[in-house]
């Protein structure tokens, strides 16, 4: 028996804002606080990422994402591993969106699993331009 299987995805998607004029963007889109709160915690942060669970489409996802810099990118997405063997980089935004989805889904057959794995990537993908376009629509 299979009890879970899971995928998991990281994207980076670039942005032409400056980090901490964009971080007050995915806050403005993702987090409005009540008065109660801004004054327990601020009204403002440095830096800003979120992690949500739930369920869409029969499967379960664990999505993180938040603003990143240039520095931060290398720590989150490894390096190209060609087939050569060659490690190759490439060239990292100064600004970026840092999406790690995720999926999985427990109780599947050995048959569902292909299927799984193509849909989860076309979910997960279809989530990461989603929200990219959601944050940065005016």
């Amino acid at each position: 028996d299979i009890h879970r299987v899971g995928v998991r995805f990281s994207w980076i998607c670039p942005v032409s804002f400056p980090f901490d004029e964009f971080s007050c963007i995915i806050q403005e889109k993702f987090y409005r606080p009540q008065i109660e709160s801004k004054e327990v915690l601020v009204a403002e942060f440095k830096d800003i990422g979120f992690a949500l669970d739930f369920d869409k489409k029969g499967y379960s996802f664990h999505l993180m994402l938040g603003t990143v810099n240039k520095e931060e990118i290398c720590q989150r997405i490894l390096p190209l591993q060609l087939t050569a063997g060659e490690v190759k980089s490439l060239e990292d935004p100064d600004v970026a969106i840092f999406y790690d989805i995720d999926c999985y889904t427990q109780e599947i057959s050995v048959n569902d699993i292909e299927p799984f794995l193509d849909k989860s990537h076309d979910l997960a993908k279809e989530m990461a331009v989603g929200v990219t376009d959601y944050i940065l629509e005016a």
